[in-house]
């Protein structure tokens, strides 16, 4: 009896945990760097905290088990989607999206580090617009922090109100 007691507060102390933890963290963020290269593509480096980035791709393609691995997996096939829909230049009217090029994961295996280049050449002495809009879904009330030629600009990013009609 006491063995069984011991097994059900252990089970209980895991699950409470678990729950305490999902419940307590809300927040959803990453951490991006854009670069121009030398032969004038823009490459961009984001950090995705592992936990968020699975949920979130579960949740919008409806998988059961995420892999990020390797560049066939499903878990960066989707990624590479996601992307194309939220991480995105636009210059002279024309998208440009950023193709996946490199992945890897911090030492911890908490943080998936995801390199990008764009598929077409940039023109950086014309203006763009960078759209990031990654974890709206789940998150959009968003602060963004930019830095572009020594220059560090703070704005927020709010999702619109959508309208219905009938």
């Amino acid at each position: 009896m006491k063995l069984f007691l011991k097994i059900v507060i252990a089970l209980l102390l895991v699950i409470s945990g678990v729950s305490t933890q999902a419940a307590y963290h809300p927040l959803k963020m990453t951490f991006s760097k854009m670069i121009l290269t030398e032969d004038h593509h823009a490459e961009i480096t984001t950090k995705f905290f592992l936990d968020d980035l699975t949920e979130q791709i579960k949740n919008k393609y409806r998988l059961v088990n995420v892999d990020f691995s390797s560049k066939e997996t499903n878990g960066i096939q989707c990624l590479q989607r996601y992307l194309n829909s939220n991480l995105y230049v636009r210059q002279k009217d024309e998208k440009i999206e950023f193709k996946i090029i490199e992945t890897s994961f911090d030492e911890d295996h908490k943080v998936l580090i995801v390199t990008c280049k764009s598929e077409k050449r940039f023109d950086e002495k014309k203006s763009f617009e960078l759209y990031n809009t990654l974890f709206f879904e789940v998150f959009s009330n968003q602060v963004n922090h930019l830095k572009y030629n020594g220059k560090e600009n703070r704005f927020n990013l709010r999702q619109k109100k959508r309208d219905f009609y009938e």
